[in-house]
């Protein structure tokens, strides 16, 4: 199993919400691998904003401006397919589900969406879907 996580690959550790790079106790960036690399590729992924990236201008869903528009109920729909479409581009995920909701958990009064992805990575030794809850407020 230990090979196979290790096919995931590496990256650095971007934590949501952090302004700067984690480092380790001897000044080194960070890194994640495996799994937790896969799960930060994917967050990226669904909040950043398609046309944001220069050099890849169809990358993201972007969760992160959907507050920009009225988020009907098949905006919402549009937007969680968006999401499947791009988190099955990462070539280390074998299915997708998404689904966008209306409003942010733990805060009943905040304007914002609540995307629940859920995917299989591919050739894993279980099939183990990984889960990831991401919001957004205005």
């Amino acid at each position: 199993m230990a090979v196979w996580s290790r096919s995931l690959g590496t990256d650095l550790a971007m934590p949501a919400g952090a302004t700067e790079l984690p480092t380790t106790p001897s000044g080194d960036v960070q890194l994640v691998s495996g799994e937790a690399a896969v799960r930060q590729a994917v967050r990226r992924r669904v909040l950043t904003t398609p046309g944001t990236l220069v050099h890849r201008p169809g990358f993201g869903a972007g969760l992160a401006t959907a507050l920009e528009s009225q988020v009907t109920p098949g905006r919402r729909a549009e937007l969680a397919a968006r999401i499947r479409g791009q988190v099955l581009e990462d070539g280390r995920v074998a299915s997708v589900t998404a689904a966008v909701s209306a409003g942010v958990p733990d805060s009943p009064l905040a304007d914002g969406l609540t995307a629940e992805v859920a995917f299989e990575l591919v050739r894993a030794p279980t099939a183990t879907a990984q889960v990831i809850t991401l919001s957004v407020a205005e």
